[in-house]
């Protein structure tokens, strides 16, 4: 009788026990070793791991952000200092002006009248003068002295009320905004036109207050191009950046600089500061933090049943063994926070026998299998708010 022969599956059991509360069971699939392709398939031997895991809490990244962008570092607006009828415009958003350059006038028909009979007055009154000069009489030549230096003033008054309906610039500059049209009514302090010396940029943005170097210079990103600014300032959080506080203990806010003397950036441009999250934010043990070979600090989680390695950017620190960070997580990730062994990213997860009931019921966690690590892309690293 042919006796057909049976094959004996050998498993290594891991030494230690599970000492953490959310501790997970894991066998690691080991690589089988090339064979001749006539020789019969032999199951490879399992390695019992040890993996402490735990579900990640996201905090919206929305709620943190906030709208920011270059400004000039000089910018004045010019208003009509009197009611009256705009005569004329001569200037259009993005032209260059001198200083002293004329941006708009007001009609001054009235205003020169004033000043016409105030000079009228002024004539009269030195006539007065010489005359009472030539009576000798003291109250006569006190009185036409007294005349004479009102209607001086009187002219003074209506010369700087003419000159006060034409709008200058007040220095050299770009001109931004021009709401003034020729032919409309205006009140005083209404808004005429905008103009800005761009050869500085400012901006303020929140920052972390013990990050900030000695001499004062930080890297923030304007669009797509990283920049270094100068920190003019430190002032309290801003109110629009309150929410950060929940995040960043030292939060605070800084007002900085960009020098721009060959006009490469412009005002307006969209401003992102570095710690204003992007990305979803977790808040963990400092312990479940690892390097990276550029640099970065990174994290590993378990997503749909795959190790996935996560690069993150460390936000506040609460106390000593916690921190805040954002990364690109998803809402079913586990954060792992320990494991017997390392492992590689892209390492798949699957259900484990090996861990009963009863462990199963005192970690908290599933009891699963890693094989080999997977070749597949993983799928983006978004989070769905």
């Amino acid at each position: 009788m042919l006796r057909v022969g049976s094959w004996r599956i050998h498993a290594v059991a891991l030494a230690g026990a599970v000492t953490a509360a959310l501790a997970a069971t894991l066998l690691v699939a080991q690589q089988r070793p090339a064979t001749a392709p006539s020789a019969p398939a032999t199951p490879p031997p399992a390695e019992r791991v040890v993996i402490q895991r735990r579900p990640l809490s996201l905090i919206d990244p929305a709620q943190f952000r906030v709208s920011m962008q270059l400004a000039p570092g000089r910018l004045v607006d010019l208003v009509a200092v009197r009611d009256g009828r705009v005569r004329e415009v001569r200037v259009k958003p993005g032209d260059e002006v001198r200083e002293q350059a004329e941006v708009a006038l007001l009609d001054a028909t009235e205003e020169a009248l004033l000043l016409d009979r105030a000079r009228a007055h002024h004539k009269a009154a030195e006539v007065r003068l010489r005359r009472a000069r030539s009576s000798g009489e003291t109250d006569a030549i006190e009185l036409a002295e007294a005349e004479l230096a009102a209607a001086e003033a009187d002219v003074k008054l209506a010369q700087v009320r003419l000159e006060q309906m034409v709008v200058r610039a007040p220095f050299a500059g770009s001109v931004f905004r021009v709401p003034a049209v020729a032919g409309a009514f205006v009140r005083a302090g209404d808004k005429l036109a905008s103009v800005g010396e761009v050869s500085q940029l400012t901006v303020e943005i929140p920052i972390d207050r013990n990050a900030v170097p000695p001499d004062g210079q930080i890297e923030i990103r304007i669009e797509d191009e990283n920049v270094r600014a100068k920190v003019e300032s430190i002032l309290p959080l801003g109110e629009r950046f309150e929410p950060l506080r929940s995040i960043l203990p030292s939060a605070a806010s800084a007002a900085v600089s960009i020098e721009n003397g060959g006009g490469r950036l412009q005002a307006g441009q969209t401003v992102y500061a570095p710690v204003v999250p992007r990305d979803p934010v977790v808040e963990i043990p400092t312990s479940a933090l690892a390097n990276q070979t550029d640099g970065g600090r990174k994290v590993q989680v378990v997503r749909e049943d795959v190790v996935r390695d996560v690069p993150v950017r460390l936000l506040g620190q609460v106390g000593v063994d916690r921190v805040f960070v954002s990364g690109a997580f998803a809402e079913a990730d586990e954060l792992v926070l320990h494991a017997s062994r390392e492992l590689a990213d892209g390492t798949r997860v699957r259900a484990s026998a090996a861990g009963g009931a009863g462990e199963k019921a005192a970690s908290g966690s599933r009891p699963a299998v890693l094989s080999q690590p997977s070749n597949r892309t993983p799928p983006p690293q978004t989070s769905r708010f």
